[in-house]
């Protein structure tokens, strides 16, 4: 075959756009005008660069604009003219190729402006789909993200729920007071929305706002779940109660992934949570839990030793009791992937703080495997450190994580960053809480102090005893 022939095979033509499409040296508008471009080459590649165009689109407006021109009004974009008469078919052959979908339904001013009025969305369903009693514009569409402004309520994502769905990320920004209407008047019709469609999803990211949610919102969303047999991540800041926790025994085989947050003590105890979990969840791996109130011990932590398959638990609560070494070993037996662990406590004053030895804990039973450590230490000044063996040591942690609260007595900086380097010989990264985010370490390292003084020696153990 010559070679200019090899460039209509389509197969070819596809790894060059999609080439296009991957170009790191190309922004999101270069890479998609280059797409338009080569779609306007010639017959033959038209088909395939426009699915590489149109597979993965940056905002719902790029498909609506195929039906007619639109302006930003104070209700959001709508047409300027009537679409009656629209390339309808243009927008069919298009649309089919859409498999994912985000979108900023924000803003009604300024360049960020993207809000689409509902007026246009029910002219385009008129025109797309006349006398049908399904509105979806994206029959194909198997990932959506819309991202909505708190004060902006109203039915536009219900144009782009789709049956093919398989993940789904709602995202509600603006002050928290607005949050609470839109969850009420738009969170219920959109997951009606998600089950009338009889979507089974995979990934699921809802972010309504924090702390308890509506009561019609809390039961549509645990009649949602409910209804998911194929759920394999799922991470929502509406607080789980008791009967949104029991929801989800329908993906027990399939849920790998759980991020949320659980509701006041007398409404979901974590204990409650960890025996749902304990039951048949055999594929969980990820599990991130925050509670605000209460208060969580090894006692309510032992029923996810059934989860063998456990690589990640971070638990956040007022009260995590500190670990004992049996109970360090049971975890180690139980979870022999685990790499990431992190129980913090976010009352000060009211902690049980871990003493620093249990590190040689740690490092001895789950050293060979963990990644990344969180908890809570005490360090006091007279409390000897333990030796260090050579055969109980982390081989692969990456980062330590210590509370800001976590105080250590003046003077007993070099001796804590001797212990750590001994204890981490291929280096460790210490985090503490998020003050690494705020602030600059002083250019004069004798100014350091405290944990920030240990994480500089533990990163330059040179400078033990000589800072």
């Amino acid at each position: 075959m010559s070679a200019h022939r090899l460039l209509f095979l389509p197969e070819l033509l596809l790894e060059i756009f999609d080439s296009i499409d991957a170009d790191p040296g190309l922004n999101s508008k270069d890479r998609r005008a280059s797409l338009a471009s080569c779609a306007l080459v010639c017959k033959a590649w038209e088909d395939p660069a426009n699915d590489c165009l149109w597979r993965a689109v940056p905002s719902a407006l790029c498909l609506l604009g195929l039906l007619g021109p639109m302006e930003c009004t104070q209700e959001g974009w709508n047409y300027i003219t009537d679409i009656s008469n629209a390339d309808v078919s243009r927008f069919r052959r298009l649309s089919n190729r859409v498999l994912t979908l985000t979108h900023m339904n924000t803003s009604v001013w300024g360049d960020s402006r993207s809000k689409i009025s509902n007026k246009a969305l029910e002219a385009a369903s008129s025109v797309v789909s006349p006398g049908s009693t399904s509105r979806c514009l994206l029959p194909r569409v198997r990932s959506l993200s819309w991202y909505s402004g708190a004060s902006y309520t109203g039915p536009q994502i219900l144009f782009f729920i789709s049956p093919s769905l398989e993940t789904f990320a709602f995202n509600c920004i603006g002050p928290s007071d607005l949050k609470r209407i839109h969850n009420l008047e738009s969170g219920v019709d959109t997951l009606n929305a998600l089950s009338n469609q009889a979507c089974q999803l995979r990934r699921i990211l809802f972010t309504w706002g924090f702390g308890r949610a509506a009561g019609p919102l809390e039961e549509a969303f645990s009649k949602f779940i409910r209804s998911q047999t194929r759920l394999q991540f799922l991470s929502s800041l509406i607080d789980f109660t008791n009967d949104i926790v029991e929801a989800l025994t329908s993906s027990r085989s399939t849920l790998r992934i759980l991020y949320c947050r659980l509701a006041a003590p007398q409404d979901v105890s974590f204990r409650f949570v960890s025996e749902i979990l304990s039951n048949g969840f055999d594929s969980l791996q990820e599990l991130n839990m925050v509670q605000s109130e209460g208060d969580i011990n090894f006692a309510s932590i032992s029923p996810l030793l059934a989860c063998r398959s456990l690589r990640q638990l971070c638990l956040r609560a007022a009260r995590i009791g500190a670990l004992q070494p049996p109970e360090i070993a049971a975890m180690a037996a139980a979870w022999p992937n685990i790499e990431e662990l992190r129980l913090r406590s976010s009352v000060p004053g009211t902690l049980e703080l871990h003493p620093l030895s249990i590190l040689s804990v740690f490092a001895k039973d789950i050293g060979s495997n963990l990644k990344i450590l969180g908890l809570d230490f005490n360090v006091d000044g007279t409390t000897p450190l333990p030796e260090v063996k050579k055969t109980d040591v982390f081989d692969v942690l990456s980062q330590l994580r210590v509370g800001e609260i976590d105080r250590i007595p003046a003077g007993q900086e070099e001796n804590i960053a001797r212990y750590l380097v001994s204890l981490c010989p291929s280096g460790v990264s210490i985090v503490v809480g998020v003050s690494e985010l705020f602030r600059d370490p002083p250019e004069d390292k004798s100014l350091l102090y405290g944990w920030e003084k240990v994480s500089y020696l533990v990163q330059n153990p040179e400078y033990i005893g000589n800072l």
